[in-house]
């Protein structure tokens, strides 16, 4: 359920725009969540299970996808230490992570759209990838 003020039908076509192939449209449905200030009701069910990975039940994880989810109200990623972004086949960077600063191991293996890590160059604790 989304919270009053926004609608099913408006959570609905921002996970549109997030899901949506082109990047274009994904940064589009990512600023939009943004602007909402509490974006919770668009990434409902979203969560990183104990193994890291990363739960989207309404599509495929991709950049935007994750950063909403890593800065989501409520959301504290400070003791996060372990990530599986592994067979995000949408994951073009991973910029998100980049406040992650607990993070210790990170799985990114087959990701075939991955062309940026630069989020990663402030990970200091991170010790296996």
């Amino acid at each position: 359920m989304s919270e009053p003020g926004l609608t099913e039908e408006e959570v609905t076509k921002i996970r549109a725009l997030l899901t949506h192939e082109d990047p274009a449209f994904q940064q589009q449905g990512l600023e939009l969540a943004k602007s909402l200030g509490d974006w919770s009701p668009v990434v409902a069910g979203c969560g990183i299970d104990e193994d890291g990975k990363v739960n989207v039940p309404f599509g495929d994880l991709n950049a935007a996808i994750l950063e909403l989810v890593l800065t989501a109200p409520g959301f504290d990623g400070t003791a996060l230490t372990k990530l599986n972004l592994s067979s995000c086949d949408s994951l073009q960077n991973v910029d998100g992570l980049a406040n992650l600063t607990a993070l210790t191991t990170l799985n990114l293996s087959e990701c075939p759209s991955l062309t940026s890590v630069d989020g990663l160059a402030d990970l200091t604790a991170l010790t296996s990838l």
